[in-house]
């Protein structure tokens, strides 16, 4: 578990995509275990990035992730648990920037922790689904096809859900590093 854990939290600066981190430990220690250890791990990469970002602040961090972290400080702020919540079910953008964003926006850690707890449920549903497909397709059991299509369903809505909440991330970002300097303040 703290290898998965150091794993999860070191990959993140790296850009490795939650996806295939929750993938390889579902993988590697099945899909009720490795659900569990990724779910903890990614709680505690999102903790760390959150309190690094709040540790940095926004202008640094403004300067460092640009545009796009600039339009996920601002949505963000409007609405800390929905948000939070939102761009775990709706991936949005590099894990590291997306928490490190909320940090720097002065959301409250409760309600980051709350929505991040809940928002990557559907990710580690969808690859624990996945997972069970292909063990169950190779026993030449029919439970693959349940499987595969719980998950092409998920992956349906999350897109879904992307393309709506993309309509919502348009904001000036000047407007927002110069609301984060304020709250910094």
């Amino acid at each position: 578990v703290p290898i998965v854990i150091a794993t999860f939290c070191g990959a993140a600066f790296l850009g490795v995509p939650q996806w295939g981190l929750i993938a390889g430990t579902v993988v590697a220690f099945g899909p009720v275990y490795g659900s569990a250890y990724a779910w903890g791990a990614t709680m505690i990469s999102a903790s760390l990035d959150f309190w690094l970002g709040r540790w940095i602040g926004a202008e640094r961090l403004a300067k460092f992730g640009g545009d796009l972290v600039n339009r996920i400080i601002g949505v963000v702020r409007r609405n800390g648990f929905v948000t939070s919540f939102a761009v775990r079910f709706v991936p949005t953008g590099p894990f590291v920037l997306v928490n490190m964003a909320a940090g720097v926006s002065g959301m409250m850690f409760r309600m980051f922790l709350a929505g991040t707890a809940l928002g990557i449920i559907p990710k580690i549903v969808i690859v624990g689904l996945l997972a069970q497909g292909l063990v169950s397709g190779a026993d030449g059991d029919r439970l693959m096809i349940v499987c595969v299509v719980l998950a092409l369903v998920f992956i349906g809505v999350m897109l879904l859900a992307r393309r709506r909440l993309k309509r919502h991330v348009v904001l000036p970002p000047e407007t927002v590093v110069e609301t984060a300097k304020n709250l910094e303040e």
